[in-house]
């Protein structure tokens, strides 16, 4: 599993181009998570999503949250 971190997401496209070279297999295992896991991920999991890969999650709460629940 790969994790990604949008980190273009005033422009999702941008963020699934770059995806996209990296992983060119649609069915790669892909973490999608920012800080907060709300608008950022959002965006990036449904421009993934409509750039058709087929095994994508986003981390509930982001890495705040999971690190709260590591630590």
């Amino acid at each position: 599993m790969s994790i990604i971190t949008p980190k273009n997401m005033h422009c999702p496209r941008l963020c699934a181009s770059q995806v996209q070279r990296k992983f060119p297999n649609k069915e790669a295992k892909l973490l999608v998570s920012c800080s907060n896991g709300r608008q950022y991920s959002i965006d990036a999991l449904e421009a993934l999503d409509e750039a058709g890969y087929t095994n994508i999650v986003g981390l509930r709460g982001g890495y705040n949250a999971w690190f709260r629940w590591v630590w």
